[in-house]
């Protein structure tokens, strides 16, 4: 698949999470475990992705197929989220190059959300939820997939502040 290399000099350019450059080619070059704080905050901040984030979804999901299944999970729901927040207003619509290289991600998602899906075992409401967000996100569904990677039964209005329990819904 193309992607940016690490040692492309246009990575110097691109925003982060912050709106700002970051060191991109440091944070991704030794992908393991799961992703640190810093990754997560240079790529995702408050609902903000840029370019650089974007950029980065090859790296991530190459970090979700050499991880262990329970660290799979964590960078799915990275890579989920970043998908899913570059449609929207707030956030700039990738160019032409790199829609590409988004769109070649997604079916690599898919296929990696459905298989940890598939594992055996619990996962606990809101992992299961963020997993279900990453499978609508790879198929194109990304407002449906915004609300599963968002999912919380109980939660804050966003309009009021007054917490707020789903219709229909008991824990």
């Amino acid at each position: 698949m193309s992607r940016i290399a690490l040692t492309d000099p246009r990575w110097a350019d691109l925003p982060g999470g912050y709106r700002t450059p970051e060191s991109f080619p440091d944070l991704l070059r030794d992908l393991a475990g799961i992703p640190s704080p810093e990754l997560w905050e240079a790529l995702h901040h408050q609902g903000d992705v840029d370019l650089g984030s974007s950029a980065s979804v090859p790296y991530l999901v190459d970090a979700a197929e050499r991880a262990s299944p329970e660290e799979r999970r964590e960078w799915l729901i990275l890579t989920a989220l970043i998908l899913a927040l570059r449609q929207s207003e707030r956030n700039p619509e990738p160019p032409a190059w790199l829609a590409e290289q988004l769109t070649a991600s997604e079916p690599r998602l898919l296929a990696l959300a459905l298989a940890a899906l598939a594992e055996p075992g619990e996962e606990d409401e809101s992992t299961l939820a963020a997993l279900l967000g990453a499978v609508a996100v790879a198929k194109g569904h990304s407002p449906l997939g915004r609300v599963l990677l968002d999912w919380q039964p109980e939660g804050l209005c966003g309009s009021c502040g007054e917490t707020v329990m789903l219709a229909g819904y008991e824990p």
